[in-house]
């Protein structure tokens, strides 16, 4: 229980600067805004902040993502979609459940699903690398009495490149 206290803490600590940052950023875009005699609406600007801001992130992350392709860590680039997609969904599960007086809104809850997720992950991957390796130790055990079978048998493994 300790540890969940000190983790929320921690959290909360992050968010708050996240907030403040946000909440920076913000009034430095509504001064620009206010003094600039554009006015644009708060809807121009959430449309202009947020596209540029998910067009910045695309530029970093997709790299990154094409990256992990390349070398076959596929797995990653779709571990980091279902958490993005679970931090969304925990996250209006919460909302929902304060809307509608089913349950309290609560960041435990929230940190609590998450770890789930990175719990049964480790299990999958666990399991998924020791079939793999049960596998891969199986394959070359047959590919190795294949070979002492073809030796045994005076059979030539190698192709002879002079033929």
């Amino acid at each position: 229980m300790e540890e969940i206290i000190v983790n929320q803490s921690l959290f909360k600590t992050f968010l708050n600067y996240v907030v403040k940052l946000i909440n920076l950023v913000h009034t430095y875009i509504m001064s620009i805004n206010d003094n600039s005699g554009i006015a644009l609406s708060d809807k121009t600007l959430h449309f202009l902040v947020i596209g540029f801001t998910g067009a910045i992130i695309l530029l970093i992350v997709h790299p990154i993502f094409k990256w992990l392709a390349n070398r076959n860590k596929t797995i990653i680039v779709s571990w980091i979609y279902v958490f993005t997609v679970l931090v969304a969904l925990t996250l209006f599960i919460e909302i929902g459940q304060d809307m509608t007086g089913t349950g309290n809104m609560e960041l435990a809850d929230i940190m609590a699903g998450l770890k789930g997720f990175f719990f049964i992950s480790i299990i999958g991957i666990a399991i998924i690398k020791s079939y793999q390796f049960i596998k891969d130790v199986i394959r070359k055990k047959l590919v190795i009495k294949v070979e002492r079978r073809n030796d045994e048998n005076g059979e030539d493994n190698h192709e002879n490149p002079s033929e």
